[in-house]
């Protein structure tokens, strides 16, 4: 799906041009329009769906999609005056920094899986996932909210505009706040019976789903720093940062694990998150608040 990135690239873009909502629409809701009237009109022609229609379905969805963001966005920047000579500077090594990074936060998730998998048993990983996947949630609020600010904290930056980053960071933390503090709240007070919905096989891993939920704190008191880092082109801090959360994540199950179970393996990812996000809060204040040379 070479055109996916495409289509991010665009959404990214329109939200940095100020038509949020807008990109919102590009962002899903159009391509599950698209792929509706598609399965509608087969189902009324009596055309035979199978895995390989589906699939081209949704391809073309996506394209279609990406075509109509892209004419938005062209229309949109058509007029803008060219500054030939002020054109931001970019490295393939800023690009990978940005690659590696993710990257380390994916192998973070694995390694403590297999850890988990290779102390405690099977039961255990399964517990352990369901109680991740309900924390996910709340991180999936907290990316999605990043995905619409980073291009205004960018243009902040590209701007040099410090004072309206801070305001910016500040109005998000709040915003956070409000939409993932009741979720947070939710899994401290009533682990069990959030848990109990999936069955009581994986009520053993309640304490786990509040010690990861107390881990989502860190995240949303810090704000998007991380997207903050990069967006100030300081995408090298942020990749050191997620290998040293990797390293804590590691040697901390591989220390707590085998006497606390699963809670040891939810400690070691709530204090690397800690460590993350407030290193990340520092080089951040340091960006927003530069000592005079």
């Amino acid at each position: 799906m070479l055109v996916f990135p495409f289509l991010s690239i665009i959404v990214a873009a329109l939200r940095a041009v100020g038509k949020i909502i807008t990109s919102q629409i590009f962002n899903g809701f159009l391509q599950s329009f698209v792929l509706l009237l598609l399965l509608t009109a087969s189902i009324w022609l009596s055309v035979p769906l199978d895995a390989e229609v589906l699939a081209t379905y949704y391809v073309f969805s996506i394209v279609i999609t990406t075509l109509v963001a892209s004419f938005l966005i062209r229309r949109t920047t058509s007029r803008w005056p060219k500054y030939l000579d002020d054109r931001p500077k970019y490295s393939f090594a800023d690009s990978a920094s940005i690659g590696l990074t993710v990257s380390t936060h994916m192998i973070t998730g694995w390694v403590i899986f297999v850890a988990v998998g290779a102390v405690l048993g099977l039961a255990e990983v399964g517990a352990f996932r369901v109680a991740i996947q309900i924390t996910t949630i709340i991180a999936r609020i907290f990316a999605t909210f990043e995905g619409v600010v980073s291009p205004l904290f960018a243009g902040d930056f590209r701007s040099g505009n410090l004072k309206a980053a801070s305001i910016r960071h500040r109005h998000a933390v709040r915003t956070l706040l409000i939409f993932a503090g009741p979720p947070i709240v939710a899994c401290l007070i009533f682990p069990v019976e959030i848990l109990s919905i999936f069955g009581e096989e994986f009520l053993m891993a309640a304490v786990t789903l509040q010690i990861m939920a107390a881990g989502q704190v860190f995240n949303i008191l810090t704000g998007p720093v991380g997207t903050m880092l990069i967006m100030a082109g300081k995408e090298r801090v942020n990749l050191w940062l997620a290998v040293g959360g990797l390293f804590i994540s590691v040697i901390l199950t591989a220390l707590l694990a085998p006497t606390w179970g699963l809670a040891g393996a939810a400690t070691a990812i709530a204090a690397a998150q800690a460590f993350r996000t407030l290193l990340a809060l520092y080089f951040v204040q340091g960006v927003l608040n530069p000592k005079p040379s």
